[in-house]
């Protein structure tokens, strides 16, 4: 077993990144919700601001944008895909854990299960997103 890679564990990764993050209030519900999403082996998220309003239960998009503006400035998570975003379009963010201003090695963290989906009629989630404030 020695000349292995360490396998990623998911759940010691991201209760690294909720507890290093410092993040508070709505930042902290958009940061879990992006954690309960992120893939099984990557620390990686693909995610909308419209299934991040769902899995929240209503933030406003405004809070939603705010609070993913302050979350990559902090250095909790960094674009890395279809950061030009757009409708219809999912950013994919990379979830890092922060120590003393540094980021940590993601091997040091890691594996389990996240929450299931909720299922949701086409037209009532399209109701929703509008009265949120969301270009349907």
């Amino acid at each position: 077993m020695t000349g292995q890679p360490k396998k990623y564990q998911r759940q010691k990764h991201i209760n690294a990144v909720m507890k290093k993050s410092g993040a508070k209030y709505s930042v902290q519900a958009i940061l879990m919700a992006m954690c309960s999403r992120s893939e099984f082996d990557a620390p990686t998220v693909t995610i909308t601001k419209a299934e991040i309003f769902f899995l929240i239960g209503g933030l406003h998009r405004r809070y939603i944008m705010g609070g993913l503006r302050q979350l990559e400035a902090d250095g909790v998570i960094e674009v890395i895909k279809n950061g030009q975003g757009g409708h219809g379009i999912a950013p994919t963010y990379l979830l890092k854990v922060r120590r003393d201003g540094k980021e940590a090695k993601i091997e040091e963290y890691g594996a389990e299960a996240a929450p299931g989906r909720v299922r949701v009629t086409k037209e009532a989630a399209q109701d929703i997103l509008k009265k949120a404030g969301f270009r349907v």
